[in-house]
């Protein structure tokens, strides 16, 4: 259940984040996240993730990330192909620009006195130990059509 509980220092609540989540997802994606709960998703499934970073008023780091399948299908589905013919670096354009959106969402909402970074392609399975001066605030789970999506903040 979404709660109203604020997200670290960023002011945000788990609300409001997966609100900004969800319209970011939909404007490149067309469809539509449905919350499942807190958690980092299956780490069995091979998984392609982005983030941006925001300095100034707020720093810290937005984490988009999906099963490698899942984005896949969704790229499929947008330019009319077959889901085994997208390339990772198709994958990590759709996430970045996920991310990226999502970021400026969330830079709007803090107000002046922020910047924010171009996307960067992660290994999901370092996140906690590549950003070593972050800590982990938030990681919820949500899924959308035929696969599940993960966004984790980080703040400085």
């Amino acid at each position: 259940m979404l709660s109203s509980q604020k997200i670290g220092s960023l002011g945000l609540s788990l609300e409001d984040a997966f609100s900004m989540v969800g319209d970011a997802w939909r404007s490149v994606s067309n469809e539509s996240l449905t919350w499942i709960g807190m958690g980092f998703g299956d780490p069995e499934a091979r998984r392609c993730a982005s983030l941006v970073r925001i300095e100034g008023a707020w720093g810290g780091y937005i984490c988009i990330d999906c099963a490698t399948e899942y984005a896949q299908y969704v790229l499929g589905q947008i330019y009319g192909k077959s889901s085994e013919t997208i390339e990772d670096c198709e994958i990590y354009d759709l996430l970045g620009e996920t991310a990226n959106i999502l970021g400026g969402m969330i830079k709007g909402a803090i107000g002046q006195g922020c910047h924010l970074s171009l996307p960067h392609r992660i290994n999901i399975e370092h996140l906690n130990g590549l950003i070593e001066s972050a800590r982990l605030v938030c990681s919820f789970q949500c899924t959308a059509g035929q696969g599940l999506f993960v966004v984790s903040i980080l703040e400085d």
